[in-house]
């Protein structure tokens, strides 16, 4: 598929819920002796054939269910970049906005160029196109791309919600090798900024990966997260976001070490 809209998200969930099903029955069938895994798997071969014509009936639904109180989204005809502003929708609404000395632009704001270099850094050219596709149907579900709204719509809405964490859950696992992204964030990020204006640090680092990022901590304690996370976006998601957010933990407990030396977030010029 290279199309990403809702009907797409709820048809993969319920191929997941499937196979989940299957691995569950499919030792206690045999074990049992009830049925083999020969005939079981049989069943599934079926299941798993009729799936792509279900899709169909998957896109009527959500689309009819969605047009209700559903305001219309008409961007800037100029825009082409939707994840990027998708993304920085989420910083925007969680980081404080700072006033800068030499620049017009605050921080965050200011970022913007260096976090669309950072995305594309870390997302190939197919998936760039697909997950732009997705974050445009996303401001289609919400009606609107402005940063005070399109967040809180879509924190009130599970499907939503769904679907920008197949985006954030994509970005945060590009962290797996923690220091060598973070130092390749680094180098985009101060690529795309005049040092003189604002140096990009560790803390102001902090501030857009709690950002993106800080709303998993506590999910991923969650054993009903924990499942979702698995079930939608694949076996062992849930393990490795709890691996790269410890890792990122002992980063920040390194940053307040006495002995770190680090300057403060966001350096003013």
């Amino acid at each position: 598929m290279t199309e990403n809209t809702l009907y797409h998200s709820h048809h993969a969930l319920a191929q997941n819920l499937v196979e989940t099903i299957f691995s569950a029955i499919l030792q206690t069938f045999d074990d049992r002796d009830a049925v083999t895994v020969a005939e079981l798997s049989e069943a599934f071969e079926r299941i798993r054939y009729y799936w792509p014509k279900v899709l169909p009936v998957f896109e009527t639904t959500c689309r009819e269910c969605s047009a209700l109180n559903q305001k219309s989204y008409v961007p800037d005809r100029r825009r082409r970049d939707f994840l990027t502003r998708l993304v920085f929708s989420r910083i925007v609404d969680q980081v404080p906005r700072r006033p800068l000395l030499r620049t017009d632009h605050p921080f965050p704001h200011l970022l913007a160029p260096g976090l669309q270099a950072v995305i594309r850094s870390v997302l190939s050219g197919n998936e760039t196109e697909i997950f732009n596709q997705l974050a445009r149907s996303i401001f289609d579900q919400v009606g609107t791309d402005r940063d005070d709204e399109v967040w809180s719509v879509i924190a009130r809405s599970d499907p939503l919600v769904m679907l920008a964490n197949r985006i954030l859950i994509r970005l945060l696992l590009s962290f797996k090798n923690f220091n060598t992204r973070r130092w390749e964030v680094f180098r985009v990020m101060q690529g795309t900024l005049d040092d003189s204006v604002y140096k990009f640090d560790e803390i102001a680092f902090c501030e857009i990966f709690d950002a993106l990022f800080g709303d998993f901590q506590e999910q991923v304690k969650s054993e009903e997260m924990r499942l979702r996370f698995n079930l939608f976006h694949g076996d062992d998601t849930a393990e490795q976001i709890n691996a790269v957010l410890l890792t990122y933990q002992r980063y920040r407990q390194s940053l307040a070490a006495p002995s770190s030396g680090r300057r403060a977030a966001g350096s003013r010029r």
